[in-house]
């Protein structure tokens, strides 16, 4: 049990609470006491109960009732934590016609976009004008609302439906071929008047009693019909599909306590999640030298970001995630018309030139994820942050680093944020480092 506690994180609230001389079970054939019953806990569990009691005195049973005084009131409550602000499209499940549709909606709507033509010129790189700024704020509003209308226009009957689909494991090895014989079975009685006896009766009988047997033996089997299923999926390298599953059968939502380091309240909890998140990742300022070796860097030379450096950024991102804070998806823009990536060109050209991004280009949303269930959900440190950021910014930051790698030399020694590399070829290396000194006699020091 202890090691269980331990593994799970949880903690053995009556050994904390209680006296160690304690006992729960009185064995009357030899005359001694054990302790064999305890109380589990999480961490933050436990915080809320008051006191453990031990009813000696009950002797209705050799094992001694525990009575425990729980605050249920003071307990913060559970929710899923839902920040859909817009119904995410299933790009995966459109038809080809569907797909056409959206191309030349876009093409008509992006026709329609009045270019800032006072802003797109202008190659001045001091350019600090409110008015190219509004403009370009404009800009980029009007690309992002005919995407979101175009994507919306089309495919506005099919949406994603969160509602839970009862599956039968099994179903289509075991059940879907006595399933379909049993309804065209009854089909068949039901056009012969119902007849209670006879040929047509009787094999509508013995159809349905093997779908029934079938049905039965998937919902024996439940649990070894999913590993089978999972385990074709990995075989098969269906990815995608088996994560889903996995991702289904774990109920993958991210939750969230009503009371965050003593703060109650959904906008006051919010606020100081923007407070936490504002230190973190503003704790390393930039210095007015690197601001002016940048700018120096830019009026040396500006290399305009070309229509093939768009489409070679958008192949990159991968699809099926998570739609930004304005409803848009890389799918969005991936199954668009070209004059899209025209006009996206444009802007992103206007707002490196002019050194300026709108600020919905670089809002995020922050989702706070519990690391550890069993562990204090009140406390901050218990939570990963979770970033979407616009899926246009997302296309930016693609180019630029394609344009970074061409001239930074990056060590051999790291491994971590480096194409084909990982923390676990990191410890490969140091592992053999020390063996390899080991095995000559000599002595390692290592400093972390």
């Amino acid at each position: 049990m202890y090691k269980f506690a331990i593994e799970g994180d949880y903690v053995i609230s009556d050994q904390r609470l209680l006296p160690t001389r304690s006992y729960t079970y009185t064995s009357y054939a030899w005359n001694t006491t054990s302790w064999i019953d305890h109380c589990l806990s999480t961490v933050s569990g436990h915080k809320f109960i008051n006191n453990i009691e031990i009813l000696y005195d009950f002797v209705s049973s050799d094992h001694k009732p525990m009575l425990i005084d729980v605050d249920f009131k003071s307990i913060p409550s559970i929710k899923e934590c839902s920040h859909k602000l817009f119904d995410k499209i299933n790009w995966a499940k459109a038809t080809s016609e569907k797909l056409l549709k959206y191309k030349e909606t876009t093409k008509h709507k992006f026709s329609q976009i009045s270019l800032p033509r006072s802003v797109i010129p202008c190659m001045d790189v001091n350019c600090k004008s409110k008015v190219c700024r509004q403009k370009i704020n404009s800009f980029y509003e009007d690309i992002v609302k005919n995407l979101r209308d175009s994507g919306n226009e089309v495919f506005k009957c099919n949406k994603t439906n969160d509602k839970p689909i009862n599956a039968v494991a099994g179903w289509n090895e075991y059940v879907k071929e006595a399933h379909a014989l049993a309804r065209e079975s009854f089909l068949i009685w039901h056009d012969a008047g119902k007849p209670r006896n006879g040929e047509t009766c009787e094999i509508m009988r013995k159809t349905r009693l093997n779908f029934k047997y079938a049905l039965r033996f998937c919902n024996k089997h439940h649990d070894r019909n999913i590993a089978n299923a999972l385990a074709n999926k990995l075989l098969n390298k269906n990815s995608e599909d088996f994560w889903k599953e996995i991702k289904r059968l774990n109920n993958h939502k991210s939750t969230q306590a009503n009371c965050i380091n003593g703060i109650t309240g959904e906008s006051n909890i919010t606020n100081v999640w923007k407070k936490y998140y504002e230190d973190i990742f503003s704790s390393v300022p930039s210095s007015v030298d690197e601001i002016s070796y940048l700018e120096n860097v830019i009026n040396d030379e500006y290399k305009p970001i070309r229509f093939c450096d768009i489409s070679k950024a958008v192949s990159t991102i991968n699809s099926g995630k998570s739609c930004d804070q304005s409803g848009i998806m890389i799918e969005h823009i991936k199954y668009s018309h070209d004059k899209v990536i025209i006009m996206l060109a444009l802007c992103l050209n206007a707002m490196m030139i002019h050194g300026y991004l709108p600020k919905s280009f670089m809002l995020s949303v922050i989702t706070p994820i519990v690391k550890n269930k069993n562990g204090d959900l009140s406390d901050m440190g218990n939570y990963r942050p979770i970033t979407v950021a616009s899926t246009i910014s997302k296309i930016l930051e693609k180019i630029l680093l394609e344009e970074v790698i061409k001239s930074v030399k990056i060590c051999n020694n790291q491994f971590g944020f480096k194409k084909k590399h990982g923390t676990d070829m990191c410890n490969l290396v140091f592992k053999e480092t020390v063996r390899n000194y080991r095995s000559q006699g000599s002595n390692v020091f290592s400093c972390f």
